[in-house]
């Protein structure tokens, strides 16, 4: 016994010194077995897989430009029976590359140009050049929280980033909300949430690319005032006769009420307009040019003063009119007590 004792002594020492360490990988995450994928096809969950969260990897992908999907383009569809025993659609998309699905007990999975796996068995998502790629991720888990550059790839016509809270979600739903990317864009999404990335690859927005103009014009994109481009006024030139615009007051894409109570701003124009952006705002351009052409009217460079001042104004009637009722209330009260010691 002691012998045997000795050896393992020895044979742990000399994997610490030549750095061998297999008891204490930095990377516990095994590689998953073949045997644990399912191939394309269908499965009645309950009976072929068991209900559950499952990651779905693309086995084949089609190159073709798209505008809208079509149904060759779904990698998976999940369908369940209604009380006559028909089959219904519930939920289908087309991740591109990777992303979660989850389903429940006698729902129908058909999975096309895909496979699965159990979710705790995926493996780990990987980058390129610093850089992820297209499919739908887990912040916290796949990705950390963030703000993130996202960069269109490609010559597909749909670019885009969207923010899911759940996987049982469906377009125009609370849980899910979208934002085309231009040429580029950043936002910042938070723990807890899905992130899906179509046409576009995604990098920290701290190792984004220093973003330049050509001699003073910018290309469409998402701008941080102050930190991309400086604030001022800027005019921006449709690239034929139809162009947008819209101002954030930050990145922020967590869920759909993040955004739409971020937005200060949005203009469709037909010919160019000017704009006036503040340091700290979010400026997105959609299929337009932009160049700085001045310094910040009177207005809008004490726009965070006069909207402290207007909301201050707005405090003191909402108080002034608590007030006023309360009293009110009390000299009813005084009365009627007036009136019965009487």
């Amino acid at each position: 016994m002691r012998n045997k004792f000795t050896a393992i002594t020895v044979a742990l020492l000399l994997m610490f010194v030549f750095g061998l360490s297999p008891c204490f990988s930095e990377t516990p995450q095994e590689p998953a077995d073949d045997l644990d994928w399912f191939p394309a096809g269908e499965y009645w969950v309950g009976t072929d897989i068991p209900p559950g969260e499952y990651f779905l990897e693309a086995t084949e992908m089609s190159e073709r430009v798209y505008l809208f999907q079509q149904p060759g383009d779904l990698q998976y569809i999940i369908e369940e029976l209604d009380a006559e025993g028909n089959l219904t659609h519930v939920l289908s998309s087309d991740f591109r590359m990777f992303g979660f699905i989850s389903v429940e007990d006698g729902q129908r999975l058909t999975v096309k140009n895909a496979r699965i796996i159990a979710s705790d068995k995926a493996p780990k998502i990987t980058t390129v050049d610093g850089y992820y790629g297209e499919g739908l991720y887990r912040i916290g888990k796949d990705i950390p929280k963030g703000e993130y550059y996202c960069e269109k790839v490609g010559v597909y016509s749909v670019s885009d980033i969207s923010v899911r809270d759940n996987l049982q979600y469906e377009h125009g739903d609370k849980s899910y909300y979208g934002t085309r990317v231009p040429t580029f864009a950043f936002l910042t999404v938070d723990k807890g949430v899905y992130l899906f990335a179509r046409g576009v690859r995604m990098i920290p927005s701290g190792q984004a690319p220093k973003i330049i103009s050509n001699n003073g014009i910018y290309k469409e994109g998402g701008y941080r005032i102050g930190k991309d481009i400086p604030e001022g006024e800027y005019r921006l030139m449709p690239y034929k006769d139809f162009g947008s615009y819209s101002i954030y007051s930050s990145t922020s894409l967590t869920n759909i009420f993040s955004q739409m109570s971020n937005l200060i701003r949005i203009n469709n124009f037909e010919s160019s307009v000017t704009v006036e952006a503040l340091d700290g705002q979010y400026l997105v351009v959609s299929f337009a040019t932009l160049e700085r052409v001045g310094d910040l009217s009177w207005a809008a460079a004490h726009y965070a003063t006069l909207q402290g001042i207007v909301r201050a104004m707005y405090l003191g009637l909402g108080i002034a009119l608590l007030v006023g009722i309360l009293i009110a209330v009390l000299f009813h009260l005084y009365k009627k007590l007036e009136v019965f010691i009487k």
